[in-house]
């Protein structure tokens, strides 16, 4: 039978994002009793100013053990940072690729080891959710992009003036609330005066914190100003009764997506293999497609696939955003590189029109179809991921490259290292 719901207490789960120096860990640590996993050094310039726990870590297999810490010690301090989540998320991403090269020769995600990165990442929010204090994941953000129609007729990539949380979306669907940090400049009496704002861009609490809310937190402690009147009465109440159900560890090193393989006699199998070929007059091509239009019927055309939903077409738009070409000068193809004397231009609306066109062969965003868009996310993913490069051909056509006569590890090395046989 159903009944009146008890009351528990409850702590915060907040998300931050924002570019750097908005202001992201000022406001985490203005939370009481913290702890902060500090990926990039962020706290070094409040060491002795602001009073916290500090843990340095930046590979997302190093989270484990202070989360499950966590779990054995409740109530020696009150919130958990993590600053800048996106690090952690991404390495996620490059421990999982790491391990299917090593199982499957390549790195190409398919979509069941995506669904394993998005169970990952589900079990570790999961945790924190279920640990009993405060918690403040910190991430980077990137602008959100849209396809739109110029006066001219010709599709183009522009920028919404929206900015997306850096990370898997699952953050903000399973925390209470999500914050934009952002600055402001103005000028007062010919000084520049430079204020610090958050904006709501997810809540639970509408009543005391209303979504799209912007909030000045200059020079104010962020917890007292916004949390502080509220959380008093969340927390007066008792304990949660403890999770029965059982956490998957987000670090799993077993591969999840293939079940183990029956113990078999190789040497017999491959005997009966090669017999088979031998004794075949047909391709490996022919067989393959035999056995396919066999057991699963006439290999699916193009046309027989959903187009790209809107979703997906502005998630492709946004990585492609995020995209920039080698500086052939100083022979860096580091994507987000700052050095110096360094020039990245922009991989623009129309090289993408041109990337596309050549090698889909549609002429328009709108056009694309389900498998053209998981080849293009695969392939930009991995540019962004210093695992590829972007390049032209002779005929001047961009592409993604893996680099010639070049092995993954080192291009990934040159790409971290900023240059080309260096």
């Amino acid at each position: 039978m159903f009944e009146d719901p008890p009351k528990t207490k409850k702590h915060l789960k907040v998300a931050l994002f924002g570019d750097g120096g908005s202001g992201k860990t000022l406001f985490a640590l203005s939370f009481p009793k913290p702890a902060i996993i500090d990926g990039e050094k962020g706290t070094d310039p409040y060491i002795g100013k602001r009073d916290f726990k500090l843990l340095r870590a930046n590979r997302w297999r190093q989270l484990q053990a202070p989360i499950d810490w966590m779990k054995k010690h409740p109530g020696v301090f009150e919130t958990l940072i993590i600053d800048p989540m996106t690090i952690f998320y991404q390495d996620l991403i490059q421990d999982i690729v790491d391990y299917i090269k090593n199982k499957r020769g390549n790195e190409i995600m398919s979509t069941g080891d995506w669904g394993v990165e998005k169970r990952r990442y589900a079990a570790f929010l999961n945790c924190l959710i279920d640990l009993p204090m405060h918690i403040v994941l910190c991430f980077r953000e990137k602008a959100e992009y849209e396809e739109t129609t110029n006066r001219a007729g010709d599709e183009i990539r522009k920028k919404t003036g929206n900015f997306l949380l850096d990370s898997d979306r699952q953050t903000r669907y399973l925390f209470d609330l999500s914050f934009r940090c952002f600055t402001e400049v103005s000028t007062k009496k010919k000084e520049s005066d430079v204020r610090f704002k958050v904006q709501v861009d997810k809540t639970r609490y509408n009543e005391w914190m209303p979504l799209y809310s912007v909030h000045d937190v200059t020079q104010k402690l962020a917890f007292e100003e916004l949390f502080a009147a509220h959380v008093g009465p969340m927390l007066d109440a008792p304990d949660a009764a403890p999770s029965t159900l059982t956490q998957e560890p987000f670090t799993v090193t077993e591969d999840p997506v293939k079940p183990a393989a029956e113990e078999v006699d190789e040497k017999k199998v491959t005997a009966a293999r090669d017999h088979a070929t031998l004794n075949d007059p047909r391709t490996g091509d022919d067989r393959n497609v035999e056995l396919l239009e066999k057991f699963a019927g006439p290999a699916p055309k193009y046309e027989d696939f959903p187009f790209v939903t809107k979703e997906e077409l502005s998630l492709l738009y946004t990585c492609v955003g995020d995209l920039t070409w080698p500086d052939q000068k100083q022979r860096c193809r580091r994507q987000g590189c700052t050095a110096t004397g360094h020039r990245h231009e922009e991989f623009s609306a129309e090289d993408a029109k041109t990337l596309v066109k050549h090698q889909i062969g549609v002429a328009s965003g709108k056009e694309l179809r389900k498998p053209h868009f998981d080849f293009l996310y695969r392939s930009f993913g991995k540019v962004l991921a210093g695992l590829a490069y972007l390049d032209r051909g002779p005929d001047g056509i961009p592409y993604v490259a893996l680099g010639e006569g070049m092995s993954d590890e080192q291009i990934k090395a040159d790409v971290q290292h900023g240059g080309w046989g260096k």
